[in-house]
Formats: structure tokens, sequence, C-alpha cells
């Protein structure tokens, strides 16, 4: 059994949908704070997604000795910066009229950690090519998207209704959805927490 540090319920459906066995615990952490930290050091986006993983896993991980924990993070990055949640369906429409018509990178981190010590990670980066949104189409979807607006970075879910703001995707699906699915089940194998 591993150790999800995250309140995921997209993440926690990826790793039931593999029947890989986990908690989940989700990590307190102040990712904002954190975030804000390592812009003023002028990290990447991806290597702002690993730390902020990495973060996460750390912090369980202390609590779960012998476990492995994984934490996982994403960083959606447009024109160099960072595109953070929206809070309201008012933010979501403009966030929304902003990526329109453009690609968009997003950076999907997973790091475990064994007793307190990163021992594996993944960053995947894919791109997104959003179609042009009109204002009806916008209005359409965010009535219909629900907590998704607020719950997913760049407000949409990809398995669901996001499916519509794309024409195409350069990138592993469950990777957009938060975790990176094929380097993961390869990882577990290898340290007997899934049959080989």
């Amino acid at each position: 059994m591993i150790i999800l540090a995250s309140a995921s319920s997209t993440r926690r459906r990826l790793l039931k949908a593999a029947c890989i066995e986990f908690q989940a615990e989700p990590a307190f952490i102040d990712e904002d704070e954190i975030k804000r930290s390592l812009e003023a050091e002028q990290l990447s986006c991806r290597d702002i997604a690993d730390c902020l993983a990495e973060s996460k896993s750390t912090a369980v991980s202390r609590q779960y000795p012998g476990f492995l924990v994984l934490g996982a993070d994403q960083i959606l990055e447009n024109e160099k910066m960072i595109v953070n949640k929206c809070s309201t369906e008012e933010m979501a429409f403009e966030q929304l009229k902003t990526l329109s018509g453009k690609s968009h990178k997003l950076h999907t981190a997973m790091v475990i950690c064994k007793d307190g010590s990163p021992i594996w990670r993944h960053v995947t980066t894919s791109t997104l090519w959003m179609r042009e949104l009109s204002d009806q189409f916008l209005s359409w979807y965010c009535s219909k998207a629900g907590e998704t607006l607020t719950n997913s970075v760049g407000c949409y879910a990809i398995e669901g209704l996001g499916r519509h703001l794309f024409w195409k995707i350069d990138g592993d699906e469950t990777a957009i959805q938060g975790l990176h699915m094929f380097p993961l089940m390869d990882f577990l194998r290898r340290h007997q927490e899934i049959p080989v």
C-alpha cells in the first residue's frame, strides 16, 4: 500500500482505476507561500511543480515511516507565467478568455518519498491547444462546469466537459488529469507495490 499525499478526487480515481492500493492523506502545506518563494527565486514553472510535489510528499512521509508516499502537483504555464486556480465563476470566465485560441503547457510533477526523503520523481509537460472560445460558449461552459471551475487549474477537467475547450493535446491524458500513470506504475512494479 502507498500513501497519496493529496485530497484530489481525480488522483484517487486514477489510482483506484489501476487497482493500486492506497490511503489518501492530504498534505497541509502553504502552497501559495511556497509558490511565491519559488517564483521569487525565478524557478521555471516545471521546477515549481516538482518542488510543490516534493513538499507535499515530504510533509506526509514524515508521518508514515516505511511507506512510499506519493505527492503530486500541477502548474499551468501560459506565456511563461503561472496560471492559478480561480475562486469565482467570473474569474474563470476571464481566465478562459485569456487562454482562448492559444496553447499552454501543463507541468505534472510526482515525487515519492520514503522516511521523509525523495526516492523518485517524474515531471511530464503536456501542451494543450485551446480553440477560439466565444463569449456565448464560455457562458454555457461556466454554467455547466460547476466545481471544476474553481477546483482545477485552468478551469477544466480534460476527462469531462473540458474536452470541449481544446482542438489538440500533446501529452498523456492521465498526466493532464493529475498523475502520469505509466511511469508511476513502472516505479511501483519495481518496488513490489503492484504485481509484475
